[in-house]
Order: structure tokens, then C-alpha cells, then sequence
């Protein structure tokens, strides 16, 4: 048989690779001779897919008005009660009536009329000044007490306390009919639902009023003595409000506090991603009828190191007012708030790699507002939301990314006797870098590294920093012995990537858009001895 030696194409048979999926895209390579370029894959990496492996929370990309890629994490939070703005508690009042009168036993039945008229005091639990109470709860008694030795007859007459329905006050009709012993005790009670009480302001105090109307009436036999008296107790029990009005005072209270967890941050600063302009912008949807002043100088980040670092600087240094809606009680009022690199040291929260925030938000009721017209409703709610957004004006410094092409069983039994990888990469993101390509095993082990110190060039930009047209490097790595070997048993080849914004030496930043990319281009050629 005639041996011939023949420059063939590279035998690593491509059969059996597992690379279906990934899109072979036109390869732009230098020429080999001999040999022939053959491709193991092409990946296509946009700034969401790099940063897709540190990003495992509910953070989401979007996209600006101009494409810019912005990186945004949210958070809803809910104060709603009520109680920590305005509280009544229960209230009991007691009264008498003593017509002085001295009338002695007769022959004849005799009457007389008796009126009354009672301030009760309603006090609030912080002084505040109320005008009206709608109940949602609660139950109104009423306890009589008569010392008279005769027949008695009155209406007691509520006059601030109303039932909403038919606009008429509370009234109570009693009736004691004297047998011979004293006193004479009667009680009577009703649900508050469906009804309000309406207050007025004397000396800095809430207070409603009752009347007494009635009859004594002394049959024959029966007798008046200038002791005999009337005494009652009036109470309000249990209440709470569908709505109140009024005005509730400057009172402190506890909005929120609630820490919420964010590693992305933590993983990219440690990976080495820093953003430019982060900022947190919170919704604020208040149904509250009062001005909230909120404190956020309380808010902090911290790692998993446990440092920690407090938000500061005039964005937080003293309350921002939170407005309400003071013409309709069922509209929420909604206000905005930015805190921002401008205002705060936000950037600084962020460069410790916080996994993180804790939100202790303070109230101030009535901020700024000594009087005035308030309201809270028992479906009253300040709604925060907190929009985390990171525009992708970035930072990068030794960032580290890897992409994978499968190449398990790509030899046959004709071995090569050279292999040449051939690795092309176009760059339209605004980085720079280096590159290393591993030959990595089944077991995730890598075997040889194949070449380090690849350049992943820039892309090229104009004079208002666009990019005009992309980075592009295309190298060529030898295998030696130990690579060829290493080959045989590889599971993947690996491109791992070093990666950098130009100038981040001096903290330049870089815009990074949806439509930037990274594409690798990975390929094999080879030459061999075949016997014919």
C-alpha cells in the first residue's frame, strides 16, 4: 500500500458535541493553512446576561425613555392604623338633678316640671380636639338613680349625639313608679353603629351636651323633701370610629421599619460593579386626612460583615411633608420623593456591599401644621413604595464572567496532530478586558488553561461618548501535548473574561444600553497525518 500524507481538515469530529442550542453566527477568523476553521459555537451576551449570575433576587431590568438599561428593585410597605393617629377611649359621666323642693304628703295629686341641662366633657387620649365621631363600635348606657318618694317621668335627651339616618338626637325615656322604698334604680342601652356624636370646644376641652325633660308627679300620699335627688351615670363604652374629624395634634409615630433584604448589592460590589447614579424613589399614597412629615435619617445599610452605615445629608436631614387630600375623604393623596447621590450618600451605603436596607420611618403628624382640618378613616393607610432604581451607568473593576461551549466527545479515533482554538469576540459594551479560555473536565475540574491574557478590546466611541462601531480581537491558541490530552477528557471549554470600564482607574463611567452586546466566537482547526 502506498502511504500519502495528506493535510486534512481538523479531525475533531463535532457529532457528539451537545450544540445545538447555541447560534452560529458568521465567524470572522484568520486563515489557517492548512487546516480548516471549523465552529464549536457563537454566544451573544447583552449587560443583563452578564450580570444574570450575581442577580438571583426580585430585582428587575428595565429600559428608560433612551434604551438605557436600568436596574430596579421594589418594595411595598402599609401603615394603617389609625389608632396610633387618634384614639378614644371609654368615657363615663355623671350628673344629678336636685329640684329643692319640700312638698308634703296631700290629699290631692300634684305635678311639677323638671329641666336640665348637662356639659359633659369627651376627652381624647393626647388632647386632641375632635368635632365629630362616626362609630363603627361601641355602646352607649345609661344608669338612672331616683331618691324621689313619688311617681317620675322625663326624657334624657342626648343633643350632640345623633343617628346618622334620620338626623335626631339620642333620647331616653324613664319612668319610676314609686311603691314605698327608695331609691329606684333603672338602666338602659344601645349600639353606637350608625350613629355620631358632634363636639364642640370650650377651654380647650371636647364637650357635648344632654337635657333632663320631665314630670314629678306626687300622688296622694306622697311627698317631696329638699334632699330628694336624681343622680345618673352616662357612659360611652367600647368605641372605636368609622371616621373622626377634627384636629389631631403633632403627635410621633412609627410609619414602618422593616429591613429588606438585597444581595445583588452585596454580590456586585464585591464583583466589582459600583453605579453612578443610584437613587431610591418612593410613591407615598396617603389616605390619612392630615400632613405626615417623615424622617428617614434613621435608614441603613449593612453587609454581611456587619458594618453598617446610616443614610445622611440634606435629603434626609430634616422631615419631607407628605400632603392629603382635604377635599374628599375617599381619594388618597399621592407625593413624591427622591433620595439620591445629590442629596444623600447613598453611593457611599452602597460601596460597603450592603445585603441589606432597614427602613425606620418616622411620622410626624401635622409637621409643620398647628392647626387645621383633619381626618382618619377606619380604612385610612399611608402605602410606601420604594422604587430601588440603578441606571447601568456603570463602573466595572476586574469584574469576572465566564462563558462555556460544550465540547465533551468531540475526538474520534483520528487524533490531530496540532489543534489551533480560535477565539473572536465583538464588543459593543463599554468595557475592556482580558481574557483567559480553560479546558474544564466532567467534573467541573479545569484541566489546562489554554492561553490567559487575551485583550477584549473596546469598542470605538465619538466625541459625545456613542459607540461608532464595535471592539473586535480575534486570537489564536495553540494546544501543546498537554492540551491535546486535556482535550480528549474536556467536558467544556470555559472563556473566562476580566472585565473593566476604560479609565476606571479614575472613576469614569459608562452608559450601557439594551442593544450593547458581547459576542464570542469560538472555533477549532487542526491539522493531521492520515494514511491512505
Amino acid at each position: 500500500m502506498k502511504l500519502t500524507h495528506l493535510s486534512a481538515a481538523i479531525l475533531l469530529i463535532l457529532a457528539s458535541c451537545n450544540i445545538g442550542d447555541l447560534e452560529f453566527n458568521d465567524l470572522q477568523l484568520q486563515d489557517l493553512n492548512p487546516g480548516v476553521a471549523v465552529p464549536l459555537g457563537s454566544a451573544t451576551y447583552s449587560i443583563e446576561e452578564l450580570f444574570q449570575d450575581i442577580i438571583e433576587d426580585t430585582a428587575i431590568f428595565n429600559n428608560d425613555e433612551s434604551q438605557l438599561i436600568v436596574f430596579t428593585y421594589y418594595d411595598t410597605s402599609v401603615f394603617e392604623i389609625g389608632n396610633d393617629i387618634v384614639t378614644i377611649d371609654d368615657i363615663s359621666s355623671t350628673g344629678g338633678l336636685n329640684p329643692n323642693l319640700n312638698v308634703t304628703a296631700g290629699v290631692s295629686t300634684l305635678t311639677f316640671p323638671i329641666s336640665k341641662e348637662f356639659v359633659f366633657e369627651y376627652p381624647a387620649s393626647n388632647e386632641e380636639r375632635l368635632d365629630s365621631v362616626f362609630y363603627s363600635m361601641g355602646t352607649l348606657s345609661y344608669e338612672v338613680t331616683s331618691g324621689f318618694e313619688c311617681d317620675l317621668d322625663f326624657t334624657f335627651i342626648l343633643e350632640n349625639t345623633i343617628d346618622v339616618s334620620t338626623d335626631q338626637p339620642v333620647s331616653f325615656d324613664m319612668s319610676f313608679n314609686y311603691s314605698g322604698s327608695s331609691p329606684i334604680v333603672s338602666t338602659q342601652s344601645m349600639d353606637l353603629v350608625g350613629h355620631k356624636t358632634v363636639l364642640s370646644q370650650e377651654n380647650g376641652v371636647n364637650v357635648f351636651r344632654a337635657t333632663i325633660d320631665g314630670t314629678l308627679t306626687v300622688n296622694t300620699g306622697q311627698g317631696i323633701t329638699l334632699n330628694d335627688s336624681l343622680a345618673f351615670e352616662l357612659t360611652y363604652s367600647n368605641q372605636d370610629f368609622q371616621s373622626i374629624f377634627g384636629y389631631f395634634g403633632q403627635d410621633t409615630v412609627s410609619v414602618a421599619s422593616s429591613t429588606i433584604p438585597i444581595d445583588y448589592l452585596e454580590n456586585a460590589t464585591s464583583a466589582g460593579i459600583y453605579f453612578k447614579a443610584p437613587e431610591m424613589n418612593f410613591t407615598f399614597n396617603n389616605s390619612f386626612g392630615l400632613p405626615i412629615g417623615l424622617q428617614l435619617e434613621d435608614v441603613y445599610a449593612k453587609n454581611s460583615s456587619g458594618d453598617s452605615i446610616f443614610l445622611t445629608g440634606s435629603g434626609v436631614d430634616s422631615p419631607f411633608i407628605i400632603n392629603y387630600n382635604e377635599n374628599d375623604i375617599t381619594v388618597p393623596e399621592q407625593s413624591e420623593y427622591t433620595i439620591n447621590v445629590d442629596n444623600s450618600n447613598l453611593q457611599d451605603l452602597l460601596e460597603i456591599g450592603p445585603n441589606s436596607f432597614t427602613f425606620p420611618i418616622t411620622g410626624f403628624a401635622n409637621y409643620q401644621t398647628p392647626d387645621g382640618f383633619n381626618y382618619v378613616t377606619d380604612e385610612s393607610s399611608l402605602e410606601t413604595i420604594l422604587e430601588f432604581n440603578m441606571p447601568m451607568e456603570i463602573r466595572l473593576e476586574d469584574f469576572e464572567q465566564s462563558i462555556s461551549f460544550d465540547v465533551e466527545g468531540s475526538y474520534n479515533e483520528n487524533e490531530p496532530d496540532s489543534v489551533v482554538l480560535i477565539i473572536n469576540t465583538i464588543n459593543d459594551l463599554p468595557i475592556v478586558g482580558t481574557m483567559e479560555l480553560q479546558i474544564v473536565d466532567a467534573d467541573s475540574m479545569v484541566t489546562y488553561t489554554a492561553a490567559s491574557g487575551i485583550i477584549l478590546e473596546a469598542p470605538r466611541y465619538n466625541v459625545v461618548g456613542e459607540i461608532i462601531s464595535p471592539g473586535e480581537t480575534t486570537a489564536n491558541v495553540i494546544l501543546t501535548n498537554e492540551g491535546l490530552e486535556a482535550l480528549k477528557e474536556a467536558s467544556e471549554l470555559r472563556a473566562v473574561f476580566t472585565l473593566n470600564t476604560p479609565s476606571s482607574s479614575v472613576n469614569d463611567y459608562f452608559e450601557v444600553y439594551a442593544d450593547d452586546q458581547l459576542t464570542v466566537n469560538l472555533s477549532v482547526a487542526g491539522t493531521a497525518t492520515i494514511d491512505l
